[in-house]
Formats: C-alpha cells, sequence, structure tokens
C-alpha cells in the first residue's frame, strides 16, 4: 500500500509532498519519503527524522489518532465525498 499527501506550509505556501509506503503484515512504514520540490529552508533529511521522531505512524495508531473509525459517522456518512472536495 503506498500513500501521498501533498500539502502546503500555510505560512510559507511552500508545496511538500509526503509518500508513506506500507507492506503487508508490517506494522510501520517500510519507506517514508519526504519532498520540498528545493522551497523548504530545512533540508528534507531533516524533516524526515522530526516526523520519526514526533509521529506515530503505524496504521492502528494513525487511525487512533485522527479518530478515524468515527469520523464518517460524525459527518453523517459523508466522509470521502467532503474530503475529496
Amino acid at each position: 500500500m503506498d500513500s501521498h499527501f501533498r500539502g502546503y506550509d500555510g505560512k510559507r505556501n511552500v508545496l511538500t509532498k509526503y509518500d508513506l509506503s506500507y507492506a503487508i503484515g508490517v506494522a510501520r512504514p517500510v519507506s517514508i519519503l519526504v519532498g520540498t520540490f528545493g522551497a523548504g529552508k530545512v533540508s528534507e533529511d531533516h524533516l524526515l527524522e522530526l516526523i520519526k521522531q514526533n509521529f506515530e505512524l503505524r496504521p492502528a495508531d494513525i487511525i487512533q489518532s485522527f479518530n478515524l473509525k468515527r469520523l464518517p459517522a460524525e459527518r453523517g456518512g459523508r466522509f470521502y465525498q467532503d474530503v475529496a472536495t
């Protein structure tokens, strides 16, 4: 499973891309890539270390941290439609 997230830093409008790759039966990501497309003031290696030190990236912990089991019900079943827009 491969998941991608792209977002803008709200203060600097810097596009950042995060790629997490998981393997079946392995709790932690087998690969984590961070990209700032050369526009970041902090090195991508330093960002990667900060992510590893401060975020739990096992799927069960992500589900718990973001309350993903209850979120669709809280949004009236419209979780995916609202997120996709």
